[in-house]
């Protein structure tokens, strides 16, 4: 071969090797230059998320916000969480929750503090608001809850005790629009519900309520005389235009037999017609059936209090049938449905009536087992035609030791009424 042309293939072969060569160091240059870059990259992500890291621990130590975090810094926080490489998600998720729980609570307490200050709730936040309050309150993470709490279980109990106290002032009125006050309206009440007020947080609630029962207060004294007949002279007052019966009075509290009003009402009614006269109250109260039944005999206690959520009472039926049994005398009759005036009649007649009402004449509350919960018994020993009222001799001698009511023919009826329209007649 020609040595020019051996010359030449040398010289090519050279050249591709020169380029290679060239080639793979580039190659390798180009690598290094980005390999260092990226290292250079994560280096200052990693500078990065340590600083935010730095700076969240110490917003954050344990979970727990530092007392002094401004608004301003934890938005700056949250802004420099969130512009953390991606390769460290796990760790931005943690801290965003934690800072969430943190926002979701100080928006929680932000919304308490218009509405409880000084331990005290406002009187305008309504059940519905604490239920509402509630259900945040759950969604709160476990340490904060424990600071809330107290505050929720305050609000729900301040609330109730806001429902007990317009229930109570509500009842001392004639009807739902509280412009007058019920005419069977006692010192006793208006004072019980003072009491109540005590416990009362909210001030002007308070006061509210205070003019209102001072109100009341003045209304009973203005019509004092003509709402209670005391037991020494109540005869001797009542004018020519009065039917009264006069019962021997037996009393079912000082008797010790707190739920007596029933067989004390029957027992007063037989011994005026003549019937029983040496019995006591304990001799009836033992006599009469029990049951759990009120349809066929005395329901729960007859002697004392408890459960107070229940009437204790029986029925019109088996007391009638009972009393015709215990005393012989067979003209007792069921004056159950009967209206108001036929009971008056049969006062006017001499005879008295046992009649279902309420304790203190109060209004009739949540009904149980057939009957309010609240139902006592009367007698009803007087009417005055000409004034249109009515006498109630009442087992349940008063502190003051009287025992009888005076009370409208209207309201009597709305009472008779309201409570079933039950009773029994002594013939």
């Amino acid at each position: 071969m020609d040595s020019n042309v051996l010359i030449k293939e040398r010289l090519k072969k050279n050249k591709i090797r020169i380029v290679f060569t060239l080639i793979l160091l580039f190659a390798f240059v180009t690598i290094g230059y980005f390999s260092y870059t990226d290292y250079n990259n994560d280096m200052l992500e990693y500078k990065k998320y340590q600083s935010v890291l730095k700076k969240y621990n110490n917003y954050f130590d344990d979970g727990e916000a530092s007392k002094n975090l401004t608004s301003k810094e934890l938005k700056e926080l949250k802004s420099n969480i969130n512009s953390v490489n991606s390769k460290y998600s796990k760790s931005k998720k943690k801290m965003n929750k934690i800072i969430n729980d943190y926002e979701k609570y100080e928006k929680f307490k932000n919304e308490i503090k218009s509405i409880y200050k000084n331990k005290v709730m406002s009187s305008s936040v309504t059940s519905q608001k604490i239920d509402s309050l509630e259900s945040k309150y759950s969604s709160l993470s476990g340490n904060y809850k424990k600071e809330v709490e107290d505050i929720i279980s305050s609000m729900k109990r301040q609330r109730r005790d806001l429902d007990n106290i317009d229930a109570s002032i509500l009842n001392i009125y004639a009807d739902n629009t509280k412009t007058t006050f019920k005419d069977y309206l006692t010192k006793e009440e208006v004072n019980n519900i003072r009491t109540s007020l005590l416990n009362i947080k909210q001030t002007d609630v308070v006061q509210k309520y205070t003019q209102v029962l001072d109100s009341a207060d003045a209304y009973i004294d203005s019509l004092a005389n003509a709402q209670n007949v005391t037991n020494t002279n109540n005869l001797v007052s009542m004018n020519n235009s009065w039917k009264v019966i006069n019962v021997s009075y037996i009393s079912s509290n000082k008797s010790g037999i707190y739920n007596g009003s029933i067989p004390a009402s029957l027992l007063m009614a037989l011994q005026y017609k003549g019937y029983n006269t040496s019995n006591t109250l304990k001799d009836i109260s033992d006599a009469i059936p029990k049951s759990v039944n009120p349809n066929q005999g005395f329901s729960y206690d007859i002697y004392g209090l408890d459960p107070t959520n229940v009437p204790h009472y029986i029925s019109p039926y088996p007391l009638v049938k009972f009393a015709k049994s215990y005393s012989g005398n067979q003209n007792i009759i069921n004056g159950t449905d009967k209206s108001l005036d036929v009971l008056n009649n049969e006062v006017v007649n001499g005879n008295p009536v046992i009649i279902y009402l309420t304790s203190g004449l109060s209004t009739p509350r949540e009904w149980v087992e057939g009957a309010p919960n609240n139902m006592s018994a009367m007698l009803l020993t007087g009417y005055n035609a000409e004034t249109g009222e009515e006498l109630l001799t009442d087992p349940w001698m008063r502190d003051d030791g009287s025992y009888t009511w005076t009370i409208s023919k209207a309201s009597l009826e709305n009472l008779y009424n309201a409570v079933g329209k039950r009773a029994v007649i002594v013939r």
